[in-house]
């Protein structure tokens, strides 16, 4: 065992720095690995699949905007991320009456209240419940 990060003590095959499988030192005066303090920003590389006429789109838009493809798609990322949710805890709140039918005859059938939805369903088991035990 050594003794690593404010004392602690860490198995041999956790590296110095206690994490599993790492090379990290512990230099600092408390045992801390400070090679982890120094990133403040970390950029992500990653891949996504663009169709052709997006992705021609896109370098279009950057080329009149001045920018790179790059820089257009972190501003597009970032303006997305400052956007309010779309389902935000009010919208999910609210609800849309049930719509009105129109048969092919032309005559409409109204739209239902939910409680007159649970009445009839209560009703409609009511009845099931019945015949089924035979009153």
């Amino acid at each position: 065992m050594r003794w690593c990060w404010a004392g602690r003590r860490w198995p041999a095959w956790r590296g110095r720095s206690g994490r599993a499988g790492s090379k990290g030192s512990c230099s600092s005066p408390r045992g801390v690995d400070r090679a982890a303090d120094g990133h403040e920003y970390v950029f992500v590389r990653t891949t996504i699949a663009l169709p052709d006429e997006l992705y021609r789109a896109l370098r279009a838009r950057a080329a009149l905007s001045g920018m790179t493809v790059r820089e257009l798609i972190q501003r597009f990322v970032e303006q997305g991320l400052r956007q309010p949710s779309v389902s935000s805890a009010q919208d999910r709140g609210r609800r849309q009456p049930p719509p009105v039918i129109i048969l092919p005859t032309g005559t409409p059938i109204a739209a239902i209240s939910w409680p007159e939805v649970r009445r009839l369903e209560e009703q409609e088991d009511e009845q099931k419940h019945a015949r089924s035990v035979g009153g």
